[in-house]
């Protein structure tokens, strides 16, 4: 298994800000599967990444991690297009945060309020981002890289946080 890779402040900060998630795994099958993620935090020691999903529309995505473990979370701030993929191999569910209600309500208003300052409506936004708070499942993992995805010359880097 690759060695695990602790992620700084920034990158933390980076994860705060009103950035778009996706997740992403494959099945044993290596049939892919993608999700949006509502939130995605970084542990303290900065050694564990944690995304909220909604259970229902990421079924496939879930059952994908829960076969492989494997995952890949891409993070992008729509408003500069700055783009950070994570990668990870030992990704499961666990227990929500008490906190993750509202850790996922101060990611979404970030998120919208960067979008909205591109031109896309609230409503818009809200829509994509809607679900059933009682239906949100979290995914951590142990980041084992973390690449530049940001267009440009350096997408595909490795970052070295």
């Amino acid at each position: 298994m690759p060695q695990a890779v602790v992620l700084g402040e920034a990158l933390g900060a980076f994860l705060t800000e009103g950035v778009s998630v996706l997740v992403s795994s494959s099945d044993a099958g290596n049939r892919p599967a993608l999700g949006r993620a509502l939130g995605c935090r970084l542990s303290a020691d900065g050694r564990t990444v944690t995304v909220y999903v909604a259970a229902a529309p990421c079924a496939d995505l879930l059952t994908a991690i829960g076969e492989t473990g494997r995952i890949a979370v891409a993070v992008s701030k729509p408003s500069t297009h700055r783009s950070v993929q994570i990668k990870g191999q030992d990704a499961r569910l666990v227990h929500c945060a008490a906190n993750a209600g509202d850790v996922i309500a101060r990611k979404i208003d970030a998120f919208t309020a960067d979008v909205v300052n591109i031109g896309f409506t609230e409503a818009l936004v809200r829509t994509l981002m809607d679900h059933d708070p009682a239906d949100v499942v979290a995914v951590a993992f142990t980041p084992t890289g973390v690449f530049d995805q940001t267009p440009g010359p350096n997408a595909g880097t490795v970052i070295t946080p």
